[in-house]
């Protein structure tokens, strides 16, 4: 074990720690290198909104949803954000009653897998 005080010629002046690759060791006593900015900047913590009001293509005031138990395949029902659409099929039990709706008002990817516990859907009319 070596031992520098003040008086020892070894001891003066300053030593810098170095860390595992040769560079400065980080002074608040960590063994991990400080973090530095990747220069990349912005607001990436921006609030999610449920459904933006601009997207909507059903009437909040007039929707009323549908008992999920009640939506069958054939049936034409509504959903606020996209629209008209027709169940093609249902498949899963219970709680885990998927369905699968065909949106012709969507421009891209007109069906869609929707979970029925979770989906608000209206039914407009039995197939």
């Amino acid at each position: 074990m070596e031992h520098l005080d003040a008086a020892s010629p070894i001891g003066t002046g300053s030593r810098a720690m170095t860390g595992k690759f040769g560079n400065a060791a980080p002074s608040n006593g960590s063994s991990q290198p400080a973090r530095t900015s990747s220069g990349v900047s912005g607001n990436f913590n921006k609030p999610r909104t449920a459904v933006n009001d601009n997207f909507l293509r059903a009437d909040p005031a007039t929707f009323q949803p549908s008992p999920p138990d009640q939506i069958q395949p054939g049936m034409k029902v509504l959903h606020l954000r996209f629209g008209e659409g027709k169940v093609v099929s249902v498949d899963g039990a219970r709680d885990k009653r998927m369905a699968t709706i065909f949106f012709p008002d969507l421009e891209a990817d007109n069906q869609k897998r929707i979970m029925l516990k979770f989906a608000k859907l209206q039914i407009v009319k039995n197939g």
